[in-house]
């Protein structure tokens, strides 16, 4: 189980749900994964000026890295935490809205790092 210790109690409550669903297929993550960053970079770019373009391109590119490595060296724990850690990204299930405030995006982060730290993929660590 992913050490969840550092993160804020609503983030880890909704990973630990996500976590549970069923698994997607890694092929249709990626998918999702790349119209996600297609549409959120285009919304941020048309209207929203204080939210950090850098982190959004850097979840989103560094999500992609880690799907794309655990499709190449496939085990069933790594799909289980990327596939949560990027659903926690595209479905802006928190309470924080991602486009809504200038920290909308550092739970997913933090999701993010704790889960690349996890499976031992700590050069996608991202380090704003």
């Amino acid at each position: 189980m992913l050490d969840a210790d550092s993160l804020p109690i609503d983030a880890r409550e909704i990973y630990e749900e996500l976590l549970e669903d069923a698994l997607i297929p890694l092929e249709d993550l990626i998918e999702r994964m790349i119209t996600y960053r297609e549409d959120i970079l285009e919304e941020i770019a048309a209207s929203v000026e204080f939210v950090d373009e850098d982190l959004v391109q850097a979840l989103a590119t560094r999500s992609l890295d880690l799907l794309e490595r655990i499709a190449n060296d496939y085990d069933l724990d790594s799909h289980q935490h990327a596939q949560a850690a990027v659903r926690y990204l595209i479905e802006d299930l928190d309470d924080d809205e991602d486009l809504g405030s200038v920290v909308g995006f550092d739970d997913d982060m933090e999701i993010f790092n704790a889960v690349v730290t996890q499976l031992g993929h700590t050069d996608l660590i991202i380090g704003f």
